[in-house]
């Protein structure tokens, strides 16, 4: 298989996109890591910082607008061409290729389960909860 990564760096690799503390939510991959929330990315350039943090929606700060898509929310589309990878890597690793899932939950899953774990999670923001609200509208009514 031509790939990018082999088999100990796919393992690396989903180890970290599958902890709920880092990239793996309850609606599907974080496009950053949730660890920013507590540690956020800085970088001094001269006399000045600049930072990336974890916002999961609202911009804290009028330069990117209102709601902040690319740092911390769910990007349907990326979360597809990860679903597809892991169906292509399964395609010939096959059932003996097995992954924990989450990380550190000693729940062990090939690649295809994982994809549907994640196409589950996926449409689980579309969905109404026990309160009858849909997760994508967060506090919306």
């Amino acid at each position: 298989m031509a790939a990018i990564l082999n088999e100990a760096k796919l393992r690396r690799v989903l180890a970290k996109m599958l902890d709920e503390s880092e990239f793996l939510s309850p609606y599907g991959l974080r496009a950053l890591s949730r660890y920013h929330a507590e540690h956020p990315y800085l970088l001094r350039l001269g006399d000045r910082d600049y930072g990336v943090s974890y916002l999961p929606a609202e911009s804290d700060n009028g330069m990117f607008g209102g709601n902040s898509n690319w740092r911390g929310p769910i990007w349907m589309p990326v979360n597809g061409l990860i679903i597809r990878a892991l169906l292509h890597y399964y395609s010939y690793y096959g059932n003996d290729f097995t992954v924990e899932c989450p990380t550190g939950s000693g729940r062990r899953m090939t690649l295809y389960q994982v994809a549907e774990e994640l196409t589950r999670r996926l449409a689980s923001i579309f969905l109404r909860d026990a309160d009858g609200r849909r997760p994508v509208y967060g506090g919306t009514r």
